[in-house]
């Protein structure tokens, strides 16, 4: 039931009868001071939500350890998911993001989201680091260690899971508007930090180069820049609240089976290429993806790569960039020939989906 209608319907039942007890002296208030204030009422929800609201106003305090009390306390399972859910948020929002996500690993059903939450809503870590550096990635790699070691249960597949959404954001941070698109970093790095690097040097080449260059020229002018065979790029920074670009479907090809992924802003993910450059190819499709002036063909030349893995990145995205009222071209019907009609039309409906903004007050934008 909402909860805002179970309120109402509290009221509604408990109140509209001038023979029914008054009890509102037992109520308490909706933030409370103390744990066991809470408790004095004989509305459960409403003693619930005066946990969940006390909970949050603790993390606000700096006063982590209190929450996991608080939290234990509520009996309802869906408050104290959500209780977890927001006392993590409102922990990442003061920068304590070891505990944030040891909350998110105790969401229970909001527990999926709670990591992509955490890692694409914060604000980014103020940082002298530069994509020119390779000291850089290591400053990513023991900023992950020392969440990990300042976790409850770092062990935990929940948090594991949580932590490799951080790491893909914490690599776009470092790249993605800062003007440079220059591989140092990034090639700095191997393994899951590697193919996180990939993404985003990859997305700020792509945007540094423009909308107006065609696809295929991108593809070929980041490729070159990760070889050397052309300088890094530099251009005008953008802010951070001013990041924004086309939301990626979530998605997985039953024909690949268990391809890897990673993951991409918000609930983007992709998958990882077998080699290097089929890797970074991948990420450079998903790059242009995000520009949202990338129309209908642009993914075309892929759909027959003799690659199975850039042959279904290339397909998704064109499904998603296509208009859904247009007939398949026959390269994109020889790609989709077996998946599910299901799954193509869930596809499909993505084509309009909100953008991804980074966080923050937006200010004027370029």
């Amino acid at each position: 039931m909402n909860r805002w209608l179970f309120l109402g319907l509290v009221c509604g039942l408990g109140c509209a009868y001038e023979t029914a007890p008054d009890r509102s002296t037992a109520l308490p208030k909706m933030v409370s001071n103390s744990l066991e204030s809470c408790a004095d009422t004989p509305y459960p929800e409403l003693a619930n939500m005066c946990r969940l609201r006390f909970a949050v106003r603790l993390s606000h305090r700096g006063e982590e350890a209190r929450t996991w009390e608080v939290c234990t306390a509520i009996d309802s399972p869906l408050w104290r998911d959500e209780c977890h859910f927001l006392v993590a948020e409102a922990l990442a929002h003061h920068a304590n993001i070891a505990s944030a996500l040891d909350h998110c690993a105790l969401a229970g059903r909001y527990s999926r989201h709670c990591g992509v939450h955490i890692a694409w809503g914060k604000r980014p870590f103020s940082s002298t680091a530069s994509p020119a550096s390779a000291d850089s990635a290591r400053s990513i790699a023991r900023t992950l260690e020392d969440i990990s070691a300042a976790s409850r249960d770092a062990a935990a597949p929940a948090y594991q899971r949580d932590l490799a959404v951080l790491s893909a954001s914490f690599w776009f941070e470092l790249y993605f508007g800062s003007g440079l698109a220059d591989p140092t970093a990034a090639r700095a790095v191997s393994g899951p930090l590697g193919v996180d690097a990939r993404t985003a040097f990859a997305w700020e080449a792509v945007r540094l180069v423009g909308p107006e260059v065609g696809v295929a020229a991108k593809v070929a002018h980041v490729l070159d820049i990760w070889e050397g065979r052309r300088p890094p790029l530099r251009g005008t920074p953008l802010p951070v609240p001013c990041w924004q670009g086309r939301n990626t479907h979530p998605f997985k090809i039953d024909a690949l089976g268990d391809a890897p992924m990673t993951h991409l802003p918000h609930y983007g993910m992709r998958f990882v290429g077998e080699t290097e450059e089929e890797d970074l190819l991948i990420a450079t499709l998903e790059g242009t993806y995000f520009e949202p002036r990338t129309s209908s063909g642009a993914f075309g030349p892929w759909l027959d790569d003799p690659r199975p893995r850039v042959q279904a990145a290339a397909a998704h995205l064109e499904l998603l960039v296509q208009d859904p009222s247009a007939p398949f071209s026959d390269a994109l019907k020889r790609t989709t020939s077996g998946w599910r009609p299901d799954r193509v039309a869930t596809f499909l409906k993505g084509h309009n989906r909100a953008l991804w903004r980074g966080p923050g007050d937006n200010p004027d934008c370029p």
